[in-house]
């Protein structure tokens, strides 16, 4: 409860020391001490609230009053008996200037639009001090001598401000001019000032304020990049902007970087900055050139970022490329850019790298072979990294699995297969398949290719046969050709094609045989020579082997004479042939008895022949 006054003063003794001072009930304010006493209790003023300076602030209107009272104060207080109704009647009662002024320079009064009054005093330090522990303490420069903190410290100058040691306040700097930091101690820390603005996902260095034409370090957080750099240098201006808003993480990757053959290849771009650019363009291998927008081969689909993710800062832009038909060609490391209106804010990705899951067959169109020869056929298939395992199957038309004749090797670069046919037939015609499987190292994703190739076979199951005839009788010499189609056949002699009015063809069809069959009625020495049939198959010829004809005069010019021997004598009978000469061998000569279709076998009669040079 508040403590009344006993007489017209208002002034009465209080419970807590001899004439103590304590305010009536009836004024309106009272007078809350330093220590912390509460607005429930009376305010005592008494030597033991004493402190060592004054400062209020207060309000007409306002209900409470901070005072803090020197001795001087208290002693003025108590010996006029002063009864203080409000705040004001207590300022205006107080004579601070008398009885502070001549102790210390800061004692005033201050006035502000008649309704607010500002009432201090110092600790009596001078300036640039403030009192700490009953001393006063120098203020060092750069900073200001702070008295209205309670307690008082020194105060470090603000930016674009400086001050000497022992200062009350902080000198701004010149217009135009600012410092680096705060607690500046000099007008020379007042410099051209270039502003580091802020950069989203990166920290800076120095972070807020450097020198015009200075540099900062810019280092961009884990995975991004400014310029393609996680660490970029730059000066800082005042009349051109060369920071960017942000560091950028331009992420790329492939759908598959193992791609099937004839099939798409994906690869994706993602931008993530809190800035978006003009365009994302995609490049191949090391060209400087983008790939145009306009292409059959590939399509490039772009969306550059209207909206923010969640985070509120990060604005992801996204382009796909997907190379149409994939194929050998398309085999390289690929890299997207994010294009800026100023290209040293550009940014460009990693590059990703497609390799192809291939397979290519050797010879890769119909071949078409001569009956009897042979023939190779390779499936290589392409090395890879991640599908480690492969395997080659070959088929004819549609039978079973072919399983003789195949050969594998392995290089840095393929996986071969080979199929040897040798002394092929009409029965090797037809589609060969190749099959390559990739597969993962556990045998799983397998992939499967396939490749044909169509064998045509084509040729002489008979070629002509080599002849010795004489002059005058018929020669007839044939061929049969084989393939996919009916053949014409032409007879050629010494390679030229024969005059028809010296030859007589006869040409059977039985598909898929042409027999053809060359007859000379009554055959002539000029007739001798190399014979050999072409067959012609519309966008092919097949030659036969040649076939020698000898015409020949031959013939018996002596016969056996009747002769008549001795029971046990020896007989001797002899005939004698025309020599055919040349390169034709001599006749094989048999003999008959009685008239017998059996020649007398030569373990039974001793023959000797001869080959008489001069004979005709």
């Amino acid at each position: 409860m508040y403590l009344r006054s006993r007489n017209s003063s208002g002034l009465s003794s209080g419970p807590n020391s001899p004439g103590a001072l304590t305010l009536t009930p009836r004024q309106k304010h009272y007078l809350p001490l330093k220590k912390r006493l509460t607005t429930s209790l009376p305010c005592v003023l008494s030597e033991e609230c004493v402190v060592s300076d004054l400062s209020c602030v207060v309000s007409e209107n306002c209900t409470t009053l901070s005072v803090m009272v020197t001795s001087q104060v208290l002693q003025h207080v108590m010996e006029q008996r002063l009864i203080l109704e409000t705040a004001v009647d207590y300022l205006n009662a107080v004579p601070f200037h008398r009885i502070l002024g001549d102790q210390s320079s800061g004692g005033r009064v201050k006035r502000y639009g008649g309704s607010d009054v500002q009432t201090e005093t110092d600790s009596g330090c001078p300036d640039g001090k403030i009192a700490q522990n009953s001393n006063c303490v120098t203020c060092p420069a750069g900073t200001y001598a702070n008295k209205a903190a309670d307690p008082q410290v020194c105060t470090s100058c603000a930016l674009d401000t400086w001050s000497a040691a022992q200062s009350n306040e902080c000198t701004a700097c010149t217009s135009g001019k600012g410092t680096l930091d705060t607690g500046s101690d000099s007008a020379d820390d007042c410099i051209d000032v270039c502003t580091v603005p802020a950069i989203e996902f990166a920290s800076k260095d120095p972070e807020s304020r450097v020198a015009e034409g200075g540099t900062v370090t810019v280092s961009c957080n884990s995975g991004y990049t400014y310029g393609g750099n996680s660490v970029a240098n730059i000066v800082c201006s005042s009349s051109t902007s060369n920071f960017p808003a942000s560091c950028r993480k331009v992420s790329i990757s492939a759908t598959q970087a193992s791609v099937k053959e004839g099939t798409s290849g994906v690869v994706s771009c993602v931008v993530e900055a809190s800035d978006v650019g003009t365009a994302i363009e995609w490049f191949k291998g090391d060209s400087t050139t983008a790939l145009p927008n306009d292409n059959s081969a590939y399509t490039i689909q772009t969306t550059l970022a209207t909206t923010t993710e969640s985070d509120g800062k990060t604005k992801k832009s996204t382009s796909g490329l997907s190379i149409l038909n994939f194929d050998s060609n398309d085999v390289a490391s690929y890299s997207c850019k994010i294009d800026y209106a100023d290209p040293i804010l550009d940014d460009t990705s990693a590059k990703q790298a497609l390799a192809i899951l291939g397979l290519t067959i050797t010879p890769s169109t119909e071949q078409i072979v001569k009956a009897a020869t042979a023939v190779e056929l390779a499936c290589a298939m392409n090395i890879d990294e991640t599908y480690t395992n492969r395997a080659v199957t070959w088929k004819l038309n549609s039978g079973s699995d072919i399983s003789s004749g195949i050969t594998t090797a392995t290089t840095d670069s393929a996986f071969t297969s080979t199929l040897s046919l040798s002394s092929v037939a009409l029965k090797d015609a037809g589609t060969y398949t190749c099959t390559a499987t990739y597969s993962l190292r556990d045998n799983t994703g397998a992939i499967s290719l396939t490749k044909t190739v169509q064998v045509t076979v084509r040729g002489f199951e008979t070629d002509p046969a080599a002849k010795i005839i004489e002059i005058g009788s018929e020669l007839k010499i044939s061929c049969v050709a084989v393939g996919d189609q009916k053949a014409i056949i032409i007879w050629t002699k010494g390679g030229s094609p024969l005059a028809a009015r010296l030859r007589r063809v006869a040409v059977i069809f039985v598909d898929p045989k042409t027999t053809s069959t060359l007859t000379i009625a009554s055959a002539k020495a000029h007739d001798a020579g190399d014979y050999k049939c072409t067959a012609n198959f519309g966008e092919t010829n097949v030659d036969s082997n040649a076939a020698t004809v000898y015409v020949v005069d031959i013939g018996i010019t002596k016969n056996p004479a009747n002769t008549a021997y001795l029971v046990g004598e020896d007989a001797v009978l002899s005939c004698t042939l025309k020599n055919p000469g040349g390169s034709v061998s001599p006749p094989t000569m048999f003999w008959y008895k009685d008239g017998s279709s059996t020649a007398l076998d030569d373990t039974l009669v001793n023959f000797d022949a001869k080959i008489l040079e001069n004979q005709p």
